[in-house]
């Protein structure tokens, strides 16, 4: 299953590479908000909608996701300690989600 982690600032997932899709980070969003897009992009993974967060932007007009930036090593190594110990490494992929009028 997905698992939404929250910390002061940001929230991200931990588990999308069970569906071979990256880790996705919102930054200054509430975790009701933050899960409700995590969670809408799974299944969208999941019916084989979409095979990647463009597919997602591309495909669903009402999104408030706008775009995506692949996390620096730095950035993923300050804020995704629970991922890392769910990947047993840092080398996984993580994409910062950005929000319309926001992060």
């Amino acid at each position: 299953g997905l698992y939404v982690h929250q910390d002061e600032n940001c929230c991200y997932t931990v588990g999308m590479s069970l569906v071979n899709f990256p880790e996705l980070v919102l930054f200054n969003q509430s975790l009701e908000t933050a899960s409700e897009i995590f969670v809408d992009i799974l299944q969208c993974v999941k019916q084989d909608k979409i095979v990647s967060i463009k597919d997602y932007i591309d495909n669903n007009p009402f999104s408030r996701v706008s775009g995506f930036l692949a996390l620096a090593y730095e950035t993923k190594r300050s804020i995704l300690w629970s991922a890392r110990l769910f990947h047993d490494t840092w080398d996984f992929d993580a994409r910062l989600l950005q929000i319309d009028g926001g992060s």
